[in-house]
């Protein structure tokens, strides 16, 4: 396929899944010769991917005067009117755009159209509508419009992808009079490579809790969606299922990304650090926030086991991470975790119930050669499903697909 100019508009260039999908995307198409651009409203060196600090990367900022809300509260109408801002300075480039991949806000979709003659690519994580609280009165009043915005706007991209057959099922129910075509799946890769080598040091590892511990990882953002609490509760139900002197020897790793712009990720971690201390867990429980990327590929080599309690996850990248890293992974038989681990070979899918998960943990504990089976189970199904050149090369053929009519709302 010959070169194309590629424009990628995404609000807000952190540390996320979202972000990490569109950061990896852009790199594999400059790897593939494409002259790719990402238009963004917030990219701050202190809390980015590690991936984006590339000198090649070419990321043009606009509408960083915008706020993200406005006293907590507004933040789909400041990301909608921060990604008009980004269109048109995309709208002021020197070259036209062959195609634009958008993923988080379709809003503004029929914008592009009006200003390009691109190819437009729409990514859904997963609907926006679903995400948002499920409340009444006024804030219901509010969500109309911008529910029906979501519609309308997916309607103008002449493809939609999604991230696993889960968010494809839920995006047919949630729209099910949408004429723009059935979403294709495409999975999120992963950098194999970096997950392959054994930890150099494992006692740099080690330091951060006590030599001789069996460490239970869990990686999510610090949200109130990701049901973190499980993860304690696993770990106190845990505590009568096993000999005192081996209880002792478990630690839980909490890490993960937690904006301080965002009020509810800042109180879910105060709270999980205060349930901790509840549940008389102050000793087997560890808390990170916001680790760079070398620190959570350490994490993934020197950990044990990987804890994954989100109960509506749309994919769940962390658990790529921990089977491309070896690592057996405990996670809610619903959603993502379902397309990704073979239950009994590379992990356990349980009910997202405590006593559920510290059996898991249980058998991971007490039978290490199942464990490590698993462990190696779930990294050869890594880097054959969801490698980065499997990604890469799926993406580049969908792309080449929509450049020459390929099916897809016109």
């Amino acid at each position: 396929m010959k070169s194309l100019r590629i424009a990628f508009l995404h609000p807000d260039l952190g540390i996320g899944g979202a972000e990490r999908l569109v950061v990896d995307a852009v790199v594999e198409l400059m790897n593939k010769g494409h002259e790719v651009t990402i238009f963004t409203s917030r990219y701050d060196l202190s809390h980015c991917l590690e991936k984006t600090r590339n000198s090649m990367l070419k990321i043009e900022i606009a509408g960083n005067f915008v706020p993200h809300s406005l006293a907590g509260r507004f933040r789909v109408p400041c990301a909608i009117a921060r990604m008009i801002l980004m269109t048109l300075a995309m709208k002021r480039a020197s070259r036209p755009y062959d195609v634009i991949f958008c993923d988080l806000v379709p809003h503004v979709i029929p914008l592009f159209r009006l200003v390009s003659k691109a190819r437009i690519l729409f990514y859904c994580h997963y609907p926006d509508f679903l995400l948002a609280p499920q409340k009444n009165g006024l804030y219901r009043i509010y969500r109309i419009p911008i529910n029906g915005l979501e519609t309308f706007g997916m309607r103008f991209a002449h493809r939609i992808l999604v991230n696993s057959v889960f968010t494809a099922e839920t995006f047919q129910r949630s729209f099910p009079h949408f004429s723009g075509g059935q979403p294709e799946v495409l999975y999120p890769g992963i950098d194999i490579p970096q997950f392959l080598t054994p930890e150099d040091n494992p006692l740099t590892f080690s330091a951060l809790t006590d030599p001789g511990c069996f460490n239970f990882l869990s990686i999510n953002r610090y949200d109130p969606g990701k049901n973190l609490s499980l993860a304690l509760e696993a770990m106190a139900a845990l505590r009568g299922m096993l000999s005192n002197k081996t209880f002792q020897r478990l630690r839980l790793i909490m890490a993960g990304a937690c904006d301080e712009r965002l009020p509810e990720q800042r109180h879910t971690l105060n709270y999980l650090q205060a349930y901790a201390q509840q549940l008389n867990l102050q000793d087997q429980v560890v808390f990170f926030s916001s680790i760079p990327d070398n620190e959570r590929i350490r994490l993934l080599k020197g950990c044990d086991g990987m804890i994954y309690t989100s109960t509506n996850e749309h994919f769940g990248i962390g658990i790529i991470e921990a089977m491309a890293s070896g690592k057996p992974v405990v996670a809610v038989n619903r959603g993502g975790p379902v397309e990704t681990i073979l239950n009994g070979k590379t992990g356990f899918l349980c009910d997202p119930t405590p006593s559920a998960f510290a059996r898991a943990m249980k058998d991971i504990v007490e039978d290490p050669v199942k464990a490590a089976d698993m462990g190696t189970a779930a990294q050869k199904r890594a880097v054959k499903l969801f490698s980065m050149p499997v990604f890469g090369e799926h993406l580049e053929n969908i792309i080449s697909s929509l450049v020459n009519g390929g099916t897809g709302r016109v």
